[in-house]
């Protein structure tokens, strides 16, 4: 890959945390330096070994996927409560894209944090449930249900429980067409199904091996009602959602669960 891309991405992760507009921050740091003439600027650098076979690669594939608008990059944010939160893992995201314009892939793994009991939600995706559902964490000291990737899960016991999930960044289409419900139940008898735009869909995959419930849908949508018919004193606990659209490009994911106690 050309050293120019290689460049442009480095100086994209170090203007993550920037508020300002590029030009109005050049103003501000131009000022600065007039008036902190201690301070060596040339030494705020992010630093990383060249050697490393496995940084090559991401740069390279990385190069590869925005010179030839082929194959797809994905990139996994994991934290604390700075990351369930969504905004440094949003800004990020957004540069990205609006960097490398025309590589929006999918939105990837998300979960809907908002429907367990005082939990916080990104802000790029809205939230609304039927009832707040039983939370489980893993900095519980000991949980009390298995969790999945996202290291969080909600658990619904009855027949009307549902979940709405509505897209919410203005200008970048992550519509999408593949949707993995990500959960079990605890006798094995409760299939979620899709409600979008009055139509109700039903998977058209289940593994109960690796407790994945996929939707595939003809159209891309961007808001949808996950269906979770308990009954016969059922359970189902959801451990996270993935929204695909087959398309290349660009992901961020970001997985983070609040740790304050």
């Amino acid at each position: 890959m050309g050293k120019s891309i290689t460049s442009k991405i480095t100086a994209l992760l170090l203007l993550i945390s920037v508020s300002a507009p590029v030009s109005a921050q050049k103003i501000i740091n131009d000022e600065s330096e007039k008036q902190n003439t201690f301070i060596r600027y040339a030494a705020d650098t992010l630093s990383f070994d060249r050697n490393s076979t496995t940084m090559r690669a991401f740069f390279d594939k990385f190069g590869k996927v925005v010179s030839s608008r082929k194959g797809n990059i994905s990139i996994m944010h994991i934290g604390g409560s700075h990351v369930q939160a969504g905004t440094f893992s949003h800004r990020l995201r957004m540069n990205l894209l609006n960097n490398f314009t025309g590589l929006t892939a999918d939105r990837g793994m998300i979960f809907p944090y908002s429907v367990g009991k005082k939990c916080n939600n990104p802000a790029d995706y809205r939230v609304s449930k039927s009832n707040t559902l039983e939370l489980c964490r893993n900095v519980y000291k000991n949980p009390e249900r298995e969790l999945g990737l996202c290291g969080i899960a909600v658990t619904a016991c009855d027949s009307t429980e549902w979940i709405k999930i509505r897209m919410n960044e203005h200008g970048t289409d992550f519509a999408t067409k593949d949707i993995t419900v990500l959960g079990y139940s605890s006798v094995g008898n409760v299939v979620p199904y899709l409600e979008i735009a009055g139509y109700k869909v039903q998977p058209s995959h289940i593994s109960l091996l690796t407790r994945r419930y996929t939707y595939k849908l003809p159209v891309a949508v961007d808001s949808f009602k996950i269906v979770i018919p308990c009954k016969d004193g059922d359970s189902f606990t959801l451990t996270g959602i993935y929204l695909g659209n087959r398309k290349p490009g660009i992901s961020l994911t970001s997985i983070g669960v609040n740790g304050a106690a």
